[in-house]
């Protein structure tokens, strides 16, 4: 979809109802408007003579009721001049602080740039690399709010349990909704699945949301912040790009729609120049080429036999996970389950799983971070917000292409410690096939692109 560049700037009368919806006073304006929030999203049930997905086409704005969510004013303001006609939302907390204080915590310049920017905006998403202190902000983002009503969202039941653990390190009196917990309280940190079941009544008195992992808010579940249409203060956390292209419109649309604009973003290469993250070494290890076979075979076919049940690539994983084990922690990820079981068969580490019990995982990550258990193999459930310190080494076994994958799982490394200011990443050269190939080189490019020092193959470009 090629975005719209407005020659001139209609007027577009608006009333805003609440935090969470306004609508257009005059019913010609929809189109136009619809227009602006348009997405697309394939349809795979239904695909063409040539077995490509349909497209489908949205809008973020109701034809009938002419309501669409209030986040996306400012980008409209982009197209169009917006003039209000009304308001009828409740009226938003001020901060009452301009630069939270904990004791023993000092701010770095990213992040007291951070709170001087939300001091004036109260709803944004705020976008920092992983190992950035996301939370501890999120901790001042709230203290600056205190006394409003808080809930924080999260995705996964490991991400409660660390966020909660967290808070409770600078509040009293923090509630968990998620993982067998069912207490609310002013600060209340809750899992978006367990608050489909609660009564929407409660929504009504929050006044403060903040959205963990943002870049998920275009699932269905997370229209659940609708709800909390008195929530004026609102804010996303996100170390994954949220931008206005075709590919990612409908999630750039429902994060804006739900929470706001981006506020305040920072790359991993400016935090590493400071200090703030470790320097990462990317270093490649070629699995060699293994027949002709298995170079013919259409992709999922090569994952399966390249990749996961690769018995030289897992053995090549196994000597490099001894190797490190020798200078600290490795965290191995895969993409599957069935590798990640694979591996822990032939010794290369503890498996973490989405059926992992809760309290085997939080045993697991405790002696993890630790250094008792000296390597884990985990699947995506640790792709996102896991906090392990202490980390010294990645091996990134699953391969993949994904850009946001690749990002989120090498971050998970970054964090720096008194002991700890660079990290050794250790991704696979697959020659076996061109898929393993393609994907393989197009990791290198990412490594790349954030600016981290990579060791690979020079034969093989």
């Amino acid at each position: 979809m090629t975005m719209l560049r407005p020659i001139n700037r209609d007027i577009v009368l608006i009333k805003q109802l609440s935090h969470s919806y306004s609508m257009l006073v005059n019913s010609n304006d929809y189109r136009k408007v619809a227009e602006v929030l348009k997405y697309s999203s394939l349809d795979w049930s239904n695909r063409t003579k040539n077995g490509r997905p349909t497209v489908n086409y949205y809008s973020l704005i109701g034809e009938k009721t002419l309501r669409f969510r209030s986040g996306v004013i400012p980008y409209l303001q982009n197209y169009f001049q917006i003039k209000f006609v009304a308001n009828t939302s409740k009226e938003t907390l001020k901060p009452t602080v301009e630069i939270p204080e904990f004791d023993k915590i000092k701010w770095f310049r990213d992040q007291i740039a951070v709170f001087n920017t939300v001091y004036k905006k109260t709803r944004g998403i705020i976008k920092h690399p992983t190992g950035s202190g996301k939370t501890l902000i999120a901790s001042g983002l709230i203290k600056m709010y205190n006394p409003a009503k808080c809930i924080y969202i999260v995705h996964t039941q490991d991400l409660l349990n660390q966020t909660a653990e967290e808070f409770n390190r600078f509040f009293d009196n923090v509630g968990m909704i998620g993982d067998g917990n069912h207490s609310w309280s002013w600060l209340t940190v809750a899992t978006i699945q367990s608050l489909v079941n609660c009564d929407s009544k409660i929504f009504s008195n929050i006044d403060m949301v903040i959205c963990d992992e943002s870049h998920h808010v275009a699932a269905a579940s997370y229209r659940i912040i609708d709800k909390m249409y008195n929530a004026g203060i609102r804010y996303g956390l996100t170390a994954t790009p949220i931008e206005n292209k075709y590919k990612t419109k409908k999630e750039f649309l429902y994060a804006t729609g739900l929470i706001g604009e981006v506020v305040s973003s920072f790359s991993s290469s400016s935090l590493i120049k400071r200090g703030r993250l470790s320097v990462p070494s990317v270093i490649f290890k070629e699995v060699p080429f293994q027949g002709i076979e298995l170079a013919k075979l259409p992709y999922r076919y090569a994952y399966t036999d390249g990749i996961v049940r690769n018995s030289i690539r897992n053995r090549m994983i196994l000597e490099t996970v001894s190797e490190l084990k020798k200078m600290g922690t490795v965290l191995i990820t895969v993409r599957e389950v069935r590798h990640g079981e694979e591996l822990e068969r032939i010794g290369a580490g503890v498996l973490i799983q989405g059926k992992t019990e809760s309290d085997v995982r939080k045993q697991i990550k405790s002696l993890f971070r630790n250094g008792k258990i000296k390597s884990v193999i985990a699947t995506s459930v640790w792709d996102e917000g896991t906090d392990i310190p202490a980390l010294g080494s990645l091996v990134f076994a699953g391969g993949g292409l994904s850009k946001r994958k690749t990002i989120q799982i090498v971050g998970r490394s970054l964090r720096v410690t008194e002991n700890k200011n660079k990290v050794t990443i250790v991704d696979f050269f697959d020659t076996q096939n061109p898929y393993l190939r393609k994907h393989s080189k197009s990791r290198k490019i990412i490594y790349e692109r954030e600016g981290w020092n990579v060791l690979f193959p020079k034969e093989k470009l």
